[in-house]
């Protein structure tokens, strides 16, 4: 064995290719081994023709056996000829059906994503899940007056038709036995939907007047009111949403801006910006894409290090890595087939929140 010397480890974020590079094939089915055979499943988690032989020299078919064929490709099984050492270092890699956010970057604190994008662990959680979504691109201030219009008008037609039904409603109570407690009651109610219906109507106007790249909204906003406005706006949700606003980040031009800030600032703010500076600066001199925080291909460590042992008694002793990684790629499978059919929205976010959470764990 080799030995190296060095005087420490840097632990840095790896860019999709690169994870592509390290890995020997990509793993499509959950399966480990099969405990009748003992010999593993083909494009499983311990496939031997993406991390090697399972035995020294020797394919899985047994067609080649020997050091003879060192550096053969068996094409019945597609196992090279090689030691059976190379399960320690060779990796494979899942290719997710949508893309995950790394935990480490959204949840710890302080969050690097939250810097970044100047938002909440709470606020990012939300957007993952679906339950709010996040503007991803720059608004023309005149479309924004007209969507502002749109409003107004919208405002008035519902508070048109509301003293329309009220008008109808209390010509036909004034000639009913209790006609003055019945027109007492629907101006009760007129009153309070009146009231509801101005504070709607400030509140999304509001909304509206504020909004800028970066911003969030409830998931009951955008289906009632934004959708309709894609031409405008473009809202997003998801992982992907987050994915897509990291990549827009200009890193060289964001310290320059907080370099400036950072030096007319005080107190809690000058901290903050300090934080953002640093994470900044540490990006931008490793080379390092704020974008790669989010998984498109989810690396698969060697299988010699989350080993499955036989016990005696024909038990099984396995990793709890295999466990977590049976997850993940069970739930990334079920999503394809979902994508594939073209199963309802509502399904394939649930699917997505699960394969979040199945790499969450994973990783924790």
């Amino acid at each position: 064995m080799q030995k190296i010397d060095f005087d420490g480890l840097i632990v840095s974020l790896a860019s999709p290719e690169e994870i592509l590079k390290w890995s020997h094939g990509s793993v499509e089915f959950a399966d480990t081994v099969n405990y009748r055979t003992g010999k593993a499943r083909l494009k499983g988690l311990f496939c031997e023709a993406i991390f090697g032989p399972a035995r020294n020299y020797e394919c899985s078919c047994g067609k080649y056996k020997g050091v003879r064929y060192k550096g053969f490709v068996c094409e019945r099984c597609g196992v090279e000829i090689t030691s059976a050492r190379v399960r320690r270092e060779r990796m494979g890699h899942i290719e997710l059906a949508s893309p995950v956010v790394h935990v480490w970057y959204y949840k710890t604190t302080p969050s690097r994503i939250g810097l970044l994008l100047n938002l909440s662990v709470t606020e990012i959680e939300k957007i993952l899940y679906f339950v709010k979504y996040i503007a991803t691109t720059e608004f023309d201030e005149k479309k924004k007056v007209s969507v502002i219009q749109t409003l107004d008008e919208s405002y008035k037609s519902r508070l048109g038709d509301l003293e329309a039904v009220y008008a109808e409603e209390l010509e036909t109570a004034k000639s009913a036995e209790n006609a003055k407690q019945l027109m007492l009651e629907l101006e009760t109610i007129y009153k309070e939907n009146k009231i509801e219906l101005e504070k709607e109507y400030s509140r999304m106007k509001s909304i509206i007047a504020s909004l800028k790249p970066g911003g969030t909204i409830g998931e009951g906003d955008y289906r009632n009111f934004f959708n309709k406005f894609n031409h405008v706006f473009q809202f997003k949700s998801g992982s992907e949403a987050i994915h897509e606003l990291l990549s827009k980040v200009d890193l060289e031009k964001n310290i320059h801006i907080n370099a400036e800030k950072f030096n007319n600032s005080k107190g809690e703010e000058k901290k903050k910006t300090f934080k953002l500076l640093r994470l900044l600066i540490n990006l931008y001199v490793s080379d390092t894409r704020p974008e790669w925080m989010v998984i498109k291909y989810l690396p698969v460590i060697p299988p010699d290090i989350r080993p499955v042992i036989s016990l005696e008694g024909g038990k099984i002793a396995t990793s709890d890595a295999n466990q977590y990684y049976r997850r993940v790629v069970q739930r990334n499978l079920r999503l394809k087939k979902m994508i594939q059919v073209g199963m309802p929205d509502v399904v394939k976010k649930n699917e997505i929140r699960l394969l979040q959470e199945s790499v969450n764990n994973l990783i924790i």
